[in-house]
C-alpha cells in the first residue's frame, strides 16, 4: 500500500513540471542576452571596426588641392560653414545656431553630424572652449557645456560627437607637442547626462579636423612636422588602442562613405576598406 501511495504521489507531480508552460512540440525561440545592470550589450558584445590594411590605396596629393578631393571621391563634409570677417564668409548656420554667443565667443566650428548637431565657440578662430548641443531637429539648443576651467592658453576643442548619450571629444593644441611636453592630441569620453569622465585617451592620438565613431570604434589621426603621423582606431567604450597605422604626413580630414575610410593628409591621400562586423 505504501509503494502505490508514492507512484500515485509521483504520478501527480511529475506530469506537472514537463507540462508547465509548454504544448508537446512548442518551439523554443532564441534566447537573448540579459546584460548585466549597468552594461550595455554593445559593452558586452563590441562591434569593434577595422582598417583593411592589406588593401589600402595611397595617393600623393598636390597640398592645396583640398576641393578637388572632396568633389573627385564624391565625399559629404561633416563641417558647417560659420561666419568668417575675414574672409567674408557669410556661412550656413541653421538659425538655432548662435553666431556669437553674450559673452562675445564666436562660432569657431560647427556640425550636424552624430546624434546631436553642435557648435564650438571660441574668442578667436585659434580657440574653442564652449560647446552648444542641439536636438537632431534643430528645433532647441540641448546642452550648454563650459570647457574654460581646464581648456585654457592654447588648448581648444578641436571636434566632438554625440553617439548614445556618450560625448567624445578630442583637444589639445595647434603646435609641437614638445612645447607642452606631449600633452596634447587627446581623446576623452564623457556620459552626457551628469558629465562624468569615462575615459581619457593616451596622447598623440588625435589633431586631425574631425574623428568619426563607427560602430563601437572612434577613428582619429594626429600627425605634425617633424613628429609621426599616425591613424588610430580606440574601443570607444574604455579608450584603448585597438589598431595603428603609419601614414606619411599629418591626417587632416577622415571620411566614411559607405564601407571605405576616406583621408585627406598633408600630401597624401588614402583609402581604407572597413572591416565591419557582420
Amino acid at each position: 500500500m505504501k509503494t502505490l501511495r508514492l507512484l500515485s504521489i509521483l504520478c501527480l507531480v511529475v506530469p506537472c513540471f514537463a507540462c508547465v508552460g509548454m504544448a508537446v512540440g512548442a518551439e523554443i525561440p532564441e534566447f537573448a542576452t540579459v546584460p548585466a545592470p549597468g552594461k550595455s550589450v554593445e559593452e558586452a558584445e563590441p562591434r569593434m571596426v577595422r582598417l583593411d590594411l592589406a588593401a589600402k590605396t595611397e595617393k600623393k596629393n598636390q597640398i592645396t588641392d583640398d576641393e578637388a578631393w572632396w568633389e573627385r571621391n564624391q565625399l559629404e563634409s561633416p563641417f558647417l560653414s560659420v561666419p568668417n570677417s575675414f574672409s567674408g564668409q557669410a556661412g550656413d548656420l541653421p538659425e538655432v545656431m548662435p553666431a556669437q554667443l553674450p559673452n562675445g565667443r564666436r562660432v569657431v566650428t560647427a556640425s550636424l553630424s552624430g546624434d546631436q548637431p553642435f557648435a564650438i565657440y571660441g574668442a578667436d578662430y585659434a580657440q574653442g572652449d564652449q560647446v552648444l548641443l542641439f536636438d537632431k531637429e534643430l528645433g532647441k539648443i540641448t546642452h550648454a557645456l563650459d570647457f574654460s576651467p581646464w581648456i585654457t592658453g592654447r588648448y581648444r576643442v578641436q571636434w566632438l560627437q554625440v553617439v548614445d548619450d556618450t560625448l567624445y571629444l578630442s583637444y589639445g593644441i595647434n603646435g609641437y607637442a614638445k612645447e607642452v611636453g606631449g600633452k596634447t592630441g587627446y581623446i576623452a569620453a564623457y556620459e552626457l547626462t551628469e558629465l562624468k569622465l569615462i575615459w581619457q585617451s593616451e596622447p598623440l592620438v588625435a589633431n586631425s579636423r574631425n574623428f568619426l565613431v563607427v560602430d563601437d570604434s572612434v577613428i582619429s589621426g594626429y600627425g605634425f612636422t617633424d613628429e609621426d603621423d599616425y591613424l588610430y582606431v580606440i574601443n570607444r567604450f574604455t579608450g584603448e588602442i585597438l589598431q595603428s597605422e603609419k601614414v606619411a604626413s599629418g591626417p587632416d580630414f577622415l571620411i566614411r562613405k559607405d564601407d571605405r575610410l576616406f583621408v585627406r593628409c598633408y600630401n597624401r591621400d588614402y583609402v581604407f576598406p572597413l572591416i565591419i562586423p557582420q
